[in-house]
């Protein structure tokens, strides 16, 4: 009987560990989970789902439901395991339909999630643990059990008879109410401190309206190789950037969410203007040196084939690399690019080919004299659709404006 308990118990801490990743990534999507992600690159379907409109019942995340589910397993079986052979069937009877209606709970999510069209591999762990906690449980009793004896026990504990029935009935209902009042609470300052520095619906409603006074410019873009979600989408973002520009990575935390949210619909689509009078005649002083070098090796990895990777890589790391970035950096990049996304070795060839070619990249050159034109003077400078937007838009107002574009056009 231990054995079954230990396992059902190992089994339930690594659902309160996958619950409450979920629950933190449902409050900050751009978190880095490192070796435990949720796809690879931009395509995050943990972020899909989790901020989806089924992410949350009567206001509280489905996670914290779980993560809930998961702590009152543990102790419950805690308690069996303490209180010895007396208490067992009566924790096994009220377990049992509380892990059911947990499974079936996970059918009906794994459904949603099939029809989101996103596969939360987390998500379907936490099925999993579910699962598996059902099946051992139904064995454990099929070996220690009657279902009489069960159904005995688990009556008596509701309707306690005499003191140690009150005092186990009574600790349950203490742990139910303050567990549930810990998930609730704790839930509720995640999503607190992640909203200290968003801006409030009637500051995005303004700055919407804002933003739709501004006329569609009518710009003809040129074709850019490096670009970024779909290839056929119906928002279309284009960024005068520089790689090494810290407002840049700013704005790639919100491109990272958007991206994994919204890939199918959208596209962004980036211009080179470096900071750095090294290649960008129109600068007195570099703002950000090297970025040139960054630019050439973005330029070189969009025509190699694999632009949206080697971006992700880069942004990645930047805070590792922002400060001693050159070009053995950009080769270092390149190479874990490789490893991460298992990038063809042709292709790491033919970037380290280009990167190496003495010849500066005229994309390169051409985009500073087009930004010039357009009288770029920052980065990001960011236009959406054909519309500028005055600033860099914050991730609460790019996702209003992508999802009014979205229902403009139908979708």
């Amino acid at each position: 009987m231990n054995r079954y308990l230990n396992l059902i118990q190992i089994i339930s801490a690594a659902g309160i560990v996958l619950s409450s990743i979920l629950l933190y990534q449902h409050y900050h999507p751009d978190m880095d989970m490192g070796i435990i992600a949720c796809g690879k690159g931009f395509v995050n379907p943990c972020i899909s789902v989790g901020q989806s409109d089924y992410s949350v019942i009567f206001g509280v995340p489905v996670a914290a439901m779980g993560l809930l589910f998961y702590l009152f397993i543990t102790f419950m079986l805690l308690v069996a395991d303490y209180a010895g052979d007396k208490y067992f069937a009566a924790i096994c009877g009220l377990i049992l339909p509380v892990t059911v209606a947990g499974v079936a709970a996970d059918i009906i999510l794994a459904v949603i999630m099939l029809k989101i069209g996103s596969v939360c591999n987390l998500c379907a762990a936490t099925y999993a643990v579910t699962i598996a906690i059902l099946v051992l449980l139904m064995m454990m009793i099929k070996k220690y059990l009657s279902w009489k004896e069960i159904l005995i026990s688990a009556k008596n504990i509701m309707r306690p008879v005499n003191p140690d029935q009150r005092a186990v009935l009574a600790l349950i209902l203490l742990f139910v109410f303050f567990a549930g009042f810990s998930v609730v609470s704790g839930s509720g300052l995640l999503r607190l401190r992640a909203g200290i520095n968003r801006p409030s619906d009637k500051m995005v409603t303004h700055e919407l309206a804002s933003f739709y006074r501004n006329p569609v410019s009518g710009i003809v873009f040129p074709e850019s190789s490096m670009t970024a979600g779909s290839s056929n989408p119906l928002v279309k973002i284009h960024v005068f950037t520089d790689f090494l520009c810290s407002a840049c990575y700013k704005f790639y935390k919100t491109e990272k969410y958007l991206l994994a949210k919204y890939g199918g619909n959208i596209q962004f689509i980036y211009y080179h203007y470096p900071l750095d009078s090294t290649c960008n005649k129109y600068l007195d002083d570099s703002l950000y040196p090297e970025s040139c070098t960054a630019s050439k090796s973005m330029q070189s990895a969009a025509a190699a084939g694999f632009f949206e990777e080697y971006f992700f890589t880069h942004f990645n790391e930047y805070p590792s690399i922002k400060e001693n970035y050159d070009a053995g950096t950009a080769k270092m990049l390149a190479d874990k690019t490789s490893s991460r996304f298992r990038t063809e070795k042709e292709k790491l060839r033919a970037f380290n080919e280009l990167f190496d070619a003495g010849d500066f990249p005229s994309q390169v050159t051409g985009d500073i004299e087009f930004a010039e034109k357009m009288k770029i003077s920052g980065t990001p400078t960011v236009y959406i659709n054909g519309r500028e937007f005055n600033g860099v838009p914050g991730r609460e107002m790019l996702e209003a404006i992508i999802l009014n574009e979205l229902k403009l056009a139908g979708k």
